[in-house]
């Protein structure tokens, strides 16, 4: 797939170590381009605004606004 295709990720998890692992494992998929990582839901929120990503991978259960 050519990088104008690629489906946009953004990460969302309060955890660091679990967002390291989602983004190596989707970086070793040709067609998915992880654009940004948020630790709580107000940071994913602007990042939402801000960067418009195709797919977001939410923790529902996070301090503040959760997924």
């Amino acid at each position: 797939m050519s990088e104008t295709n690629n489906i946009r990720v953004l990460l969302v998890d309060d955890h660091p170590v679990i967002r390291d692992g989602y983004s190596r494992l989707l970086d070793n998929t040709s067609d998915i381009k992880v654009i940004g990582e948020a630790e709580s839901g107000e940071e994913a929120y602007q990042m939402y605004l801000d960067l418009q990503p195709d797919v977001m991978v939410l923790d529902i259960n996070m301090p503040g606004n959760g997924g």
